[in-house]
């Protein structure tokens, strides 16, 4: 008998795995996929969406004998007041398409019938989309024989930012030249100070202006790398920086920073340096030189001379002037 239960339960469960998915109102095989290059005027009346494509899926399948018409831009989301002014980024605009299928009334009454506005996709490079409204089905305003409805989308224009780069040595300064940008100016510098030993000469940070890491996600900054500068006029590459690697002398201090994006990707990889720092890929170095000097040895000015040759230089110089000085009195004495 248990047996019997166990064969009529598996049954079940693949009786109702059959089932058309389409009957619990969730089908991931139903989809409408609206694409286009972004707006254009038509005739100075409003607009339209450039390069318009329709694809709507059906079971897995793709069915071609829909028809996508595009509606137009309004500025309420009633579609009463069509946009005829130039968009501008960061404002929020409302997009009518209309949807109609000719040749299968009720494939269309399936579409609409069974997806919901999370279930119609707009891809527009430049905008953020979102399906707010759809309508119920109608006949078509363009052939009679035709079942139609349509649907709203809630559209927003991103700001492309236009960056004006400023670049030094050890900094990055972006500024957007586009009109109404609200993020200003952005940058990344790394810095470093001299020292007098032992206070430590590994010192550098990178420091950030503005809301650098919003406008540039995308950018990767290395570990900072120490060089240093021996008494010799040798570069010593890559040193540990701790405290038994700290020594009088000079410093240089510097990142790669990759991965910008869009036109500051532009402007960055205009002044990139590739110096092996960052293998496989295009890179800005930035870097700053400081000095570290040792008190017990050196002279504040500076230069590297034991400070006893330097107080010898003066009593030299000193007797030299009180020298001159006897015998530029005795000339005029015999004159």
């Amino acid at each position: 008998m248990k047996k019997r239960l166990l064969a009529l339960a598996l049954c079940l469960v693949l009786m109702t795995s059959l089932l058309p998915m389409i009957a619990y109102g969730d089908n991931p095989d139903l989809g409408v996929y609206i694409t286009g290059t972004g707006f254009e005027m038509s005739d100075g009346s409003g607009y339209a969406l450039k390069d318009n494509q329709l694809t709507v899926y059906l079971h897995g399948n793709t069915h071609w004998y829909f028809t996508g018409v595009s509606q137009g831009l309004y500025k309420d989301k009633d579609a009463a007041t069509p946009m005829t002014n130039e968009l501008v980024d960061g404002e929020t605009y409302f997009f009518k398409y209309m949807i109609a299928c000719p040749g299968d009334p009720e494939a269309i009454a399936e579409v609409n019938g069974y997806l919901q506005t999370n279930g119609y996709f707009l891809t527009i490079p430049g905008y953020t989309t979102s399906c707010i409204y759809k309508s119920e089905l109608n006949k078509s305003e363009l052939n009679n024989d035709a079942t139609t409805f349509y649907i709203v989308f809630e559209v927003t224009k991103i700001h492309e930012h236009n960056w004006q780069l400023t670049p030094t040595d050890s900094s990055l300064t972006f500024t957007c030249g586009n009109p109404g940008c609200t993020i200003g100016t952005v940058g990344v510098a790394i810095t470093a100070h001299s020292v007098t030993l032992p206070d430590s000469p590994f010192n550098a940070q990178v420091e950030y202006v503005g809301d650098f890491k919003e406008a540039f996600s995308g950018v990767e900054i290395s570990d900072i790398r120490y060089d240093y500068e021996d008494s010799e006029g040798v570069w010593h590459q890559g040193i540990d920086p701790i405290p038994a690697n700290a020594k009088a002398g000079r410093y240089q201090a510097g990142v790669c920073v990759s991965g910008f994006s869009g036109n500051g990707g532009v402007a960055a990889r205009a002044f990139s340096t590739d110096d092996g720092f960052n293998a496989g890929g295009e890179s800005v170095f930035l870097w700053v030189q400081y000095t570290a000097v040792d008190p017990a040895v050196t002279a504040q000015t500076g230069d590297n001379r034991p400070i006893e040759l330097m107080m010898a230089s003066v009593l030299v110089f000193s007797a030299l002037a009180a020298a001159a000085f006897v015998l530029d009195g005795k000339r005029k004495y015999r004159q």
